[in-house]
């Protein structure tokens, strides 16, 4: 059966080849007729040391370059980024006018174009390919020129917007960081306020304490004094009587007395250089002594325990270290966290991002023009139509004989 099919195969050559040549023939009319399709790329890499530089010294935040330019990554990659700028910066290219304005005319013609865009990683900074390195960015189109402009217009695009983005970004995390300090020097001095008010409040009682205690140790003294002094009467009185039955009207020595009143006064045994009994001063000196003592409006003078509480008394009435908590216009300085806060602040606030001029990427490699169509691979398609053909024609032919054969045996 096998030599059967070989021969009839070979008798039917030329139908073979006939096929095949048809399909060869098809095959390169198809080639000729697709539209050749150029990729135009750029590669990126990270940043320079020195644009590094300035991002960190501007910035309220840490910066790496491997965060910074997986930042600069994602806002490449964005589709939405690549039609934001098709749509606002593609007229600006010149030379292409005829070509921006077909493509913004329709929108599912753009979306087309987007999707011919392209953003690979090429290289990693690390071993677990979490931070590109290297990035590719590529757009294909029929037209090179076109698309060579699209992407290095892209990247000029991206880099001004990632930058404007990061701005604003700064800006608005310095402004919150601003708010924050501000509010904890806020709540510290607040917070010192409060410490004061409570030492205040505290050695206010403290000196009440003390100051009732010394008004009533006075009065006690002074009551004390009173009743001294009434004593001091009772017994000038008592003296009194006594003077003026012995006929005694002033100051009077036991050896004045006679030998008879020496001898009924003997108890009273005083030398001229000890103090005279009370009686014996006389009737003038202790009626003297007696109106004095009666006429005393007060016994404040006559105690100078009284002068010295009076001291103590006011020096806690006019306490001067209470005082200047009282009186003090501003609880800043006593806050010990504020100045830190306040450096902090003051270091926050002088921070400027100065990286509108900056370049967030290097520029590997420029998208250039090399005249090398990246699609249709023409002559692979104009083999693959030649096999196909081949393959085709020679099933054709096996299906045939096979057929003829089949019929044959039935007749």
């Amino acid at each position: 059966m096998d030599n059967f099919l070989l021969i009839e195969l070979v008798k039917r050559w030329k139908v073979i080849v006939t096929l095949t040549f048809i399909g060869c023939i098809l095959s390169l009319a198809l080639t000729m007729s697709l539209e050749k399709r150029y990729l135009a790329s750029a590669i990126v890499t990270p940043a320079d040391q020195l644009t590094l530089q300035l991002f960190k010294s501007g910035s309220v935040r840490e910066v790496t370059s491997e965060e910074l330019f997986l930042r600069v990554f994602e806002q490449l990659r964005s589709n939405s980024n690549f039609k934001l700028f098709l749509q606002t910066n593609m007229t600006r290219i010149g030379g292409f006018a005829d070509i921006s304005q077909e493509l913004l005319s329709n929108e599912m013609g753009l979306n087309n174009y987007v999707e011919n865009f392209n953003v690979s990683v090429l290289d990693y900074f690390d071993s677990e390919r979490l931070q590109p390195y290297r990035i590719q960015v590529g757009l294909e189109d029929k037209n090179e020129e076109f698309a060579v402009a699209m992407v290095n217009g892209y990247l000029g695009f991206i880099n001004e917007f990632f930058l404007n983005s990061y701005i604003d970004e700064e800006a608005a995390i310095k402004k919150e960081k601003i708010k924050q300090i501000e509010k904890e020097i806020h709540t510290e001095i607040a917070n010192e306020k409060f410490k004061r008010e409570l030492l205040i409040e505290k050695l206010s009682h403290e000196n009440e304490a003390k100051a009732a205690e010394l008004k009533g140790e006075r009065l006690l003294i002074l009551e004390l004094a009173k009743r001294e002094r009434l004593i001091k009467i009772a017994e000038a009185s008592e003296a009194l009587k006594i003077s003026t039955k012995l006929n005694i009207e002033r100051p009077t020595f036991l050896e004045e007395f006679s030998a008879d009143e020496r001898k009924s006064t003997s108890n009273i045994n005083l030398s001229n250089v000890q103090e005279l009994p009370l009686y014996q001063m006389g009737t003038r000196y202790l009626n003297t002594l007696i109106e004095t003592l009666s006429a005393r409006e007060s016994d404040l003078s006559f105690d100078k325990r009284i002068a010295e509480i009076d001291v103590q008394i006011n020096k806690i009435e006019s306490d001067s270290s209470l005082k200047a908590l009282i009186n003090r216009k501003s609880d800043e300085p006593y806050a010990e966290s504020v100045p830190d806060l306040m450096i902090t602040l003051e270091s926050l606030k002088g921070k400027e991002l100065a990286i509108d001029q900056a370049v967030s990427f290097v520029i590997a490699e420029k998208a250039v023009v090399k005249g090398i169509s990246s699609k249709p691979n023409r002559l692979a398609i104009f083999i693959f139509g030649c096999l196909a053909s081949f393959f085709v024609a020679l099933g054709t032919s096996i299906f045939l004989i096979l057929r003829a054969e089949f019929t044959s045996a039935i007749n």
